[in-house]
């Protein structure tokens, strides 16, 4: 769930990401209650803030992490939003706060780039946008000086936003649905609004802050592919029942389910989902069982391994991955997750597929580290067993990998 900003055609590079800049402060006209403070908290936990404003080896929420845009166009750090008032939101007022988290606009008057999820943050009650202000200024000041920025002119210049703003954001609260439950409008609410989901999982991150396009149907984002979240049987979460699905969202893996968690979803278990009620992750979960299916791709091969043991990738399958993953992609229940049915590979993208080759992965649940077998390996063997394991074993995900792709991942 999170971060990236600005442009059509190259601006869709610069638009598409996910939880950036909370520029956004106040200075507190009364003192905030404990149960104001408690309640912000909560709530940054719930978008994990933290997470993005916090630089590798820093102070939290003091900024500094830099984020990268996509096509050349720069990087930009995020800012410090702890109460320092030299540089940090220490001298924000209440509506400036406001401004910011419900109308991307800084206490200055200048526009934030869309990677700052305000077109989420925009459907947060008055009340919860006052309690995370009473809550960031409930910490210790940081002095931390705002990084500088490196970004490509025109893109540099923030009155450029205006065009996207006109073109794609909507102000406005959340709106509960009158014929759903109270528990499906609190995980509604926490999806579309604290949580951004839609930064990270939303098809086109272009038009996909305020117009909800390709909503939750899946995307790319920072080089990893953040599964689609709609009922469909094959892609999405169609299979899943509830429990395995609040299983999931609070540990990262889920009895009777392929697969455990990578990229950046790990960390937004970690440090957000993990320390959220039970209730509110699971009515998470209920809203996001009720969405319908919408699936990106056509199935269009039936191979099973027999058939596909000439394919390309087969070899470096049997010399790589065959003695964990088995034969037919079953894997070992308990220690090894299965290929056969697995999300990250049925996904409309290749990344997550490829980086876990790259990387490896810690072990989470029941299932053992995965070494970074791809060490070793050249671009064109990742990519090709990439394919190979996503039209394999009963999968029917498009063969998309190429060793361009392996190559960019792996730098």
């Amino acid at each position: 769930m999170r971060r990236k900003p600005v442009t059509r055609g190259q601006i869709t590079a610069l638009l598409g990401s996910s939880a950036l800049a909370l520029a956004a402060g106040t200075a507190l006209a009364q003192p905030a209650t404990s149960d104001l403070v408690e309640k912000g908290r909560y709530l940054a936990t719930a978008g994990d803030c933290v997470a993005c404003h916090t630089a590798p080896g820093g102070k939290p929420y003091a900024g500094g992490l830099y984020i990268t845009f996509p096509g050349g166009i720069g990087k930009l750090a995020t800012p410090n939003i702890t109460p320092d008032k030299e540089t940090g939101i220490g001298n924000w007022s209440d509506d400036d706060f406001r401004k910011a988290m419900h109308q991307g606009i800084t206490k200055n008057g200048s526009y934030l780039y869309p990677a700052f999820p305000f077109p989420w943050y925009t459907r947060l009650t008055d009340d919860d946008v006052r309690a995370v202000k009473a809550y960031l200024f409930s910490l210790e000041p940081v002095n931390a000086p705002r990084k500088p920025a490196d970004i490509a002119f025109p893109f540099s210049i923030r009155d450029g936003l205006l065009a996207w703003r006109l073109a794609f954001f909507t102000e406005g609260r959340f709106k509960p649905d009158p014929k759903a439950s109270e528990e499906v409008n609190r995980g509604a609410y926490l999806v579309e609004g604290p949580g951004h989901c839609g930064a990270c999982h939303n098809g086109s991150k272009l038009v996909g802050a305020s117009q909800w396009s390709g909503y939750l149907e899946g995307g790319t984002i920072d080089g990893w592919y953040a599964p689609n979240l709609s009922g469909d049987d094959n892609q999405g979460l169609g299979k899943w029942s509830e429990d395995q699905l609040f299983t999931y969202l609070k540990t990262g893996a889920a009895p009777g389910r392929a697969g455990v968690v990578a990229g950046p979803m790990r960390q937004v278990i970690e440090e957000s989902l993990s320390k959220m009620t039970d209730g509110d992750v699971r009515a998470i979960a209920v809203y996001l069982k009720t969405l319908a299916p919408k699936p990106t791709y056509t199935p269009d091969v039936t191979s099973d391994f027999k058939q596909a043991s000439t394919a390309p990738g087969a070899d470096t399958y049997l010399n790589r991955c065959v003695a964990c993953h088995r034969p037919d992609g079953q894997g070992q229940p308990g220690a090894i997750p299965p290929l056969a049915g697995n999300g990250a590979v049925l996904a409309k993208g290749p990344e997550t597929v490829i980086r876990v080759i790259l990387g490896g992965l810690d072990a989470k649940g029941e299932y053992a580290a995965m070494p970074a077998v791809g060490v070793g390996m050249s671009d064109a063997e990742i990519a090709a067993v990439t394919n190979y394991v996503r039209q394999t074993f009963g999968n029917q995900a498009p063969p998309t990998a190429e060793p361009g792709q392996v190559a960019t991942l792996r730098a």
